[in-house]
C-alpha cells in the first residue's frame, strides 16, 4: 500500500510524518495496585481515611470523582497510592478500559495506575487513545491464552502511541470530548422517548 505524501507507515498504523510513535514506558509510569489484606480491617468512616477507589467508584462518564469506602493510614501503606489526573486502567472486569481520576486514593490489584514521567503527552489525549480500537486490540491480542483476561502492567508498558505535537493533542480531546457529550445527550433523549 502506498503511503500518502507527509504520512508514514509505523507500527500503529499511518501517522502525519511530524507525529511520533512512542512506547508508553517511556513517556509514562505505569504501576499495578494492591490491596492490604484482608481489607475489612483497614476500611474506615473517618474523615482523615484516604479514597479507597474500586470499579464501583466511576460515574457513567467513565470519570472517578468520589469513593463510597475510605481505608485506614495504615492500610494506604499496604496498598499503591494515585493522584488526582493519573488515569487508571482495570485490569479485569472492564477489560483495559480506561478511567480519569479526579481525587487522590489508593488503589487495589484490579487496577493499573498511569502517571507521566514528564510532559510529553496529554492525560485528555491518553485516555481517548487508549479508548481507541487500536489500544483496546492491542491489550486483547497480548492478553490472550489465559483462561480470564487479565491486563499486566508489562503488556501496558509496550503500548505504542502515536502522540501529535501538543496542540494538535488538544484539539482532538477536544473534538472526542465533544462527540462524547452529543452522544450523552442523544442517549439521554433516547431513554426518555422510550420512557414515553
Amino acid at each position: 500500500m502506498e503511503v500518502r505524501k507527509g504520512y508514514k507507515q509505523t507500527e500503529v498504523g499511518v501517522i502525519p510524518e511530524q507525529w511520533e510513535e512512542i512506547i508508553l514506558d517511556e513517556i509514562c509510569n505505569i504501576k499495578r495496585g494492591a490491596s492490604p489484606r484482608p481489607i475489612e480491617r483497614f476500611v474506615t468512616d473517618t474523615y482523615e481515611g484516604v479514597n479507597w477507589i474500586r470499579i464501583g467508584d466511576v460515574d457513567k462518564s467513565g470519570v472517578i470523582k468520589e469513593t463510597q469506602q475510605k481505608i485506614t493510614k495504615e492500610g494506604k501503606e499496604k496498598s499503591v497510592f494515585v493522584n488526582k489526573g493519573d488515569l487508571l486502567l482495570s485490569n479485569s472486569m472492564s477489560f483495559g478500559k480506561p478511567y480519569l481520576l479526579e481525587i487522590d486514593g489508593c488503589i487495589h490489584d484490579g487496577w493499573l495506575a498511569i502517571s507521566e514521567k514528564k510532559n510529553a503527552i496529554s492525560k485528555k489525549y491518553l485516555y481517548y487513545y487508549l479508548m481507541s480500537t487500536k489500544a483496546r486490540s492491542f491489550f486483547e491480542i497480548m492478553s490472550a491464552g489465559s483462561g480470564v483476561q487479565n491486563l499486566k502492567k508489562e503488556t501496558v508498558s509496550k503500548l505504542k502511541v502515536a502522540v501529535p505535537n501538543d496542540s494538535e493533542q488538544q484539539a482532538i480531546s477536544i473534538a472526542l470530548s465533544d462527540i462524547d457529550g452529543l452522544i450523552s445527550s442523544l442517549t439521554k433523549i433516547i431513554n426518555k422517548k422510550k420512557n414515553i
